[in-house]
């Protein structure tokens, strides 16, 4: 009798300690995918000459992602920003990274975008609000480089180096700027009217701002500088930025600056 009563508490307790044990295993997860864009980062900052792609992307969206991504970040201007890839079964396998300078002139363009980026910062500390030490930066690449027509210089080791640059050039600078110090920016790109420029955050709202687009407005008239600051999507659609690439938690929609007089 006692032994048909413990026969089931023994096999009980055997099972429990199986769950127990296994409760304590830590469960395997699948080993993340690397996006595009992670992929493509590891390969520069690591000197690779070859990107491997995991993630599942066609050429056509690799080719818009690697533009992008090299002309958003100030850390990539020398590398080439289209797309040199190897397909297989229609998805981008691998992509090759080909950088446009040597590296002499690597090493002193990265001195070069550093330096002048922390100086430039440096300049507004004592600004005591997010709006002035925008508007200070604004002003000092627009009074300070010129626009290139002739579409040469194209990132910004150039625009500091040659003093003028592309669009291109200048929304990176202004990015770079921004996030020494701390103020979220990001960058927009339109493919109709191949143009880019910033998105920048002050209390707590987000506007346009056009640096380079400041460039040209001011050459033709002081009176058309601040044209492209701050302004609202409706005001920039009204401008003719159409076809706008940003971040989906990126919303332009406050007007306050949009016909503001600001000095």
């Amino acid at each position: 009798m006692v032994k048909k009563i413990l026969l089931p508490i023994i096999i009980l307790l055997l099972i429990c300690e199986c769950v127990f044990i296994n409760a304590k295993e830590p469960v395997k997860q699948a080993p993340k995918t690397k996006t595009f864009e992670e992929s493509i980062s590891e390969a520069i900052y690591s000197g690779k000459e070859i990107a491997k792609i995991e993630e599942k992307v066609t050429p056509k969206k690799a080719k818009e992602r690697m533009y992008l991504l090299i002309n958003g970040n100030a850390d990539f201007w020398y590398i080439y920003d289209g797309l040199n890839a190897i397909t297989k079964n229609g998805y981008v396998d691998t992509v090759s990274i080909r950088k446009l300078y040597d590296s002499k002139t690597i090493e002193a363009g990265n001195k070069l975008v550093d330096t002048t980026t922390k100086s430039i910062a440096a300049l507004v500390k004592d600004k005591k609000t997010d709006y002035d030490k925008v508007k200070f930066v604004y002003d000092y690449l627009v009074e300070k480089y010129g626009y290139d027509y002739g579409l040469v210089n194209l990132n910004v080791y150039e625009l500091y180096e040659k003093k003028f640059a592309t669009c291109t050039a200048f929304s990176v600078a202004f990015k770079d700027i921004m996030e020494e110090l701390k103020i979220p920016c990001e960058i927009t790109y339109s493919y109709p009217i191949r143009h880019e420029w910033n998105t920048v955050m002050i209390g707590g709202k987000w506007y346009n701002i056009d640096t380079s687009g400041g460039v040209i407005y001011t050459q033709q008239s002081k009176d058309f500088k601040y044209d492209c600051f701050l302004k609202s999507e409706k005001f920039f659609d009204a401008m003719g930025y159409t076809g706008k690439q940003m971040p989906e938690y990126v919303k332009c929609v406050d007007t306050t600056y949009d016909y503001k007089k600001i000095q």
